[in-house]
């Protein structure tokens, strides 16, 4: 038998215990309460059974006489687990329950609660404007430490989100200092990268080397690394961090780390290494990528019209062709570096 199924019978029990007290007048409050099953319910909520807490509590909740045996206390004990539960579970419906109850709520500890709660539901939705709006409701008093640590951290990230940067930095650094914080490598990436956006290098740089093998954000910093190094004139780490970056595969800066590397090898003099990587930045052909961006720097139509033509060539041939018949160079090594010089002359306009 399922742990549904066991609950479902368990509903039935309580309502027919119930209806069997009902026939001998007065009840004694514990045993009805007891047999009720609140503490069974609280235990399936305590433990994360959400799904069957619910259930419990809605098979009796609306039983008849029920009001006569719960307190206020309890009623409201009963709607925040019933509430939360279904908020956990991502109903909508509980959301607007959550928000009825907060305005109702007797208690300072529910009201927090169910904030929490709340802040939660649209933190997962990545709504963190909502999501701030209720985690600000929090207090400390009313939280548990995991639950604190959680609230410090999404506050972090909803201001990081919203690019309040300022905001979001007091609470990733509270979180910094605890160290044993399960955060610990999310809270160093983020207070990395708010460094890296001031163009605080070396503090940025520290971070990130400590957390260079954490898994989750391996591959990205490898990018951030290479951009640091090349910022701090090191160029040789720079091109390393770089080069092994593209190997990865990762796609989210690649455009931007072949520029970055290209521009470090024009600096070197290995034009050859800059084409290649231009070219792959730019998803072209060979041939298409030396037509189209040097063209745009020619004044007639009659000039652009002689560089296409020499479409057909091999690579090498193309190469000394156009040199020789457009600008009077005559070596493949001039003729790269003459169409590097064009490409960053066009990306410095864009």
């Amino acid at each position: 038998m399922t742990v549904k199924s066991t609950v479902s019978v368990f509903v039935l029990l309580v309502f027919s215990i119930i209806l069997c007290h009902e026939g001998f007048g007065q009840v004694n409050l514990a045993l009805s309460k007891r047999n009720l099953g609140i503490e069974k319910a609280r235990s399936l909520f305590e433990i994360g059974q959400y799904e069957n807490a619910q259930l419990l509590i809605d098979g009796f909740i609306h039983l008849p006489g029920v009001n006569g045996i719960l307190s206020k206390k309890d009623n409201e004990d009963l709607q925040f687990m019933r509430v939360v539960c279904g908020l956990v579970r991502g109903d909508f419906a509980s959301v607007q329950e959550a928000k009825q109850l907060i305005r109702s709520a007797e208690t300072k500890s529910t009201t927090v609660q169910l904030a929490y709660y709340l802040g939660q539901y649209y933190f997962g939705l990545s709504l963190y404007t909502e999501a701030i709006d209720y985690l600000e409701m929090t207090d400390v008093l009313f939280l548990s430490n995991e639950q604190n640590e959680t609230v410090q951290f999404e506050k972090g990230v909803s201001y990081f989100s919203q690019k309040k940067f300022d905001n979001a930095s007091p609470y990733f650094k509270s979180l910094y200092q605890l160290k044993s914080s399960r955060y610990n490598a999310d809270v160093i990436y983020y207070l990395g990268f708010i460094s890296f956006a001031e163009k605080k290098y070396n503090e940025a740089l520290e971070l990130f080397l400590s957390i260079k093998e954490e898994a989750k954000y391996k591959n990205v910093l490898l990018f951030y690394l290479s951009f640091i190094y090349h910022e701090k004139a090191n160029y040789e780490l720079a091109l390393s961090y770089g080069e092994i970056y593209l190997k990865t595969g990762d796609a989210l800066h690649e455009k931007e780390m072949l520029q970055l590397l290209a521009s470090i090898y024009f600096n070197k003099g290995n034009y050859s290494k800059v084409v290649d990587l231009y070219e792959r930045s730019q998803n072209s052909g060979v041939v298409r990528y030396r037509i189209f961006p040097a063209s745009l720097f020619f004044q007639s139509s009659q000039s652009i019209k002689a560089f296409v033509s020499f479409n057909g060539f091999h690579r090498d041939e193309f190469n000394v062709c156009i040199g020789s018949k457009l600008f009077g160079v005559r070596s493949e090594k001039q003729c790269q570096k003459l169409i590097c010089l064009l490409y960053f002359r066009k990306n410095s306009r864009t």
